[in-house]
């Protein structure tokens, strides 16, 4: 009876063990894939950002998302269309 008892709790502590490293490695990929969806559109708008600083305003954001990321990116490209405006207003005036 003594060895049947320590048996079971030797099996219980391999399954709490067992378990404990499910979630922990759940929750390791959880964050990795939290962190990929913000870093990988944060990446883009500041590629975004450098185009535009360089003076290609022809670079285009590429699809976007509703969350905050998603509206940066929208006014980037909203910003991009203003100065393209601005820059075709300048060369217009500069040509007449």
């Amino acid at each position: 009876a003594k060895r049947d008892t320590a048996d079971e709790v030797s099996g219980a502590r391999a399954l709490i063990i067992g378990f404990a490293a499910l979630a922990v490695l759940l929750g390791i990929l959880f964050a990795w894939l939290v962190t990929r969806s913000i870093t990988r559109p944060l990446a883009a708008a500041v590629g975004l950002t450098r185009r535009v600083a360089a003076g290609d305003l022809s670079a285009r954001a590429g699809a976007v998302g509703k969350d905050e990321v998603g509206q940066l990116i929208q006014s980037l490209t909203a910003m991009q269309d203003s100065l393209r405006g601005i820059v075709t207003s300048v060369r217009r005036g500069v040509e007449s």
